[in-house]
Order: C-alpha cells, then structure tokens, then sequence
C-alpha cells in the first residue's frame, strides 16, 4: 500500500524553510539548500553560540530538503488544485505584497 501524501501544510513548511513556494520542484529544494548551506554551514563560525546555532539551522535544512525529495513530486502530480503557476494559492497570503511583482521577478 503507498504511503499516503503528506498535508499540504509540511509541504508548505518544508518550501518556506529553504525559501521556496509552490510550483517549486525538488532540483529547485536542491538548489536553494546549497545556496543557504553556504551562508549557515558551522565551520564559517567560530564563536560557540554562533557555531551551535548554524548547526541547528543546518539540520533542519537537512530535514527540509529529505522531506521534499520524499515527497514534493508526488504531491506536485497529485495536488495540482493547490497552486497555480504564479505560486501557491493559500500558503503565502502573509506576502500579498510581495506577489504583485510575482513570486520570481
């Protein structure tokens, strides 16, 4: 029996986390968690605090990207009603502003 799909809102989740919304594929996830991985990895700090913060930052980078390359085709092929190719439908209504130019201008 396949696994069932995740809800929309860890999808949701895991996208925003690396910085990315909907129609975004897992190349994209790849992508942009290699860009943030140049800017939060541990060994660019050497204060304690700093460095243990990276780390946390990091590992749930890690998390967002497994997640998506488990589960964001899938959920792109089967939940097509969810987004549109502007961007996702429900998920960024906080950034009304922002899309007024469009999610990638």
């Amino acid at each position: 029996m396949p696994s069932p799909l995740p809800a929309r809102q860890h999808i949701i989740d895991a996208l925003h986390q690396l910085g990315l919304h909907l129609p975004s594929t897992t190349c994209d996830g790849l992508q942009a968690r290699r860009e943030l991985t140049k800017r939060h990895h541990p060994d660019r700090f050497r204060v304690p605090g700093r460095k243990q913060l990276a780390t946390e930052t990091m590992k749930d980078l890690n998390r967002a990207r497994e997640f998506l390359l488990d589960h964001l085709d899938e959920f792109r092929l089967t939940a097509t009603h969810w987004w549109t190719e502007r961007g996702c439908i429900r998920c960024c209504t906080m950034y009304a502003d922002i899309w007024l130019m469009g999610p990638r201008d």
